[in-house]
């Protein structure tokens, strides 16, 4: 599945293209031909950060980090998974060099499985030298340690006011009872007001106030799919009564880190379909 490996000259002229370029720039490269994100089965994600940029020896590709993530409807694109979102997020802000792996998890290559019985198939994976680490909380710890500034740790009891959000989406989207349609909707508001209660006595611009930290990756890669999904297959969005986190919401899908990570919405969409046919 790697193909197209970045030789030194191609990957300095690709760090000087990005350290010439927008600050907000996220590139990829394959054989040198630069493309967007999306389109990418194997790619080298420059990752810029406000702190620090890695430096050039810390590239050694006998020591490059590889992030397996769920593919999307042509096998080549990025998927649609709020987890592998996650992942690619903490990688991005924490400014750690990774190549993207695109998965197709209905056919699942030799490469993937290799490592196969150390995670049971699932995305995402971290793959460094010998360690192979799976899910996204597991690896935004393994790159805190590699990368400790800036600390991403929460001390608070944020992760408790958002973690109902996205079983409880799931389970509406999930459901094929049409009498426990409004049940399901009602418990997702729920939730969804939990985390603006949060949000709105605890003051900030994220979960933990000035500092962004590892829930606020979780609740906004969550929120994606709530407000694609949930509008396409429920007309559902986050209810106008909930303002702080309609707030919040606006302000994380404009982040650089967010945006430059997130898949189109028609992966969403089609991530979803299987419980709509």
């Amino acid at each position: 599945m790697l193909s197209g490996i970045l030789v030194p000259s191609l990957r300095r002229n690709l760090l000087f293209k990005y350290l010439s370029s927008s600050p907000s720039l996220f590139s990829f490269s394959q054989r040198g031909r630069s493309t967007n994100c999306c389109k990418q089965r194997t790619a080298s994600c420059f990752a810029s950060s406000p702190r620090r940029l890695l430096s050039l020896s810390q590239l050694n590709m006998a020591d490059r980090l590889k992030l397996y993530v769920k593919a999307g409807k042509d096998g080549n694109s990025l998927g649609d998974c709020p987890f592998c979102h996650y992942a690619m997020m903490v990688c991005r802000y924490a400014a750690v060099d990774v190549d993207l792996v695109f998965v197709d998890l209905a056919n699942k290559s030799a490469d993937f499985m290799t490592i196969g019985a150390k995670h049971g198939g699932t995305v995402p994976v971290l793959s460094h030298g010998d360690d192979v680490i799976a899910g996204s909380g597991q690896i935004a710890a393994y790159i805190q340690k590699m990368q400790p500034l800036p600390d991403l740790s929460c001390s608070c009891d944020a992760l408790d006011a958002i973690k109902g959000v996205f079983p409880a989406f799931a389970a509406m989207m999930k459901n094929k009872d049409d009498s426990k349609r409004s049940e399901l909707k009602e418990k997702l508001e729920g939730e969804l007001g939990k985390a603006n209660a949060w949000l709105s006595s605890n003051p900030g611009p994220y979960l933990c106030g000035e500092q962004l930290t590892l829930p606020d990756f979780e609740l906004s890669s969550r929120l994606l799919h709530v407000t694609v999904a949930g509008k396409h297959y429920f007309d559902f969005s986050v209810p106008s009564g909930f303002p702080s986190l309609l707030a919040y919401q606006s302000s994380m899908f404009q982040e650089t880190f967010f945006t430059s990570t997130r898949c189109d919405d028609s992966e969403i969409v089609h991530g979803w379909s299987k419980f709509f046919s």
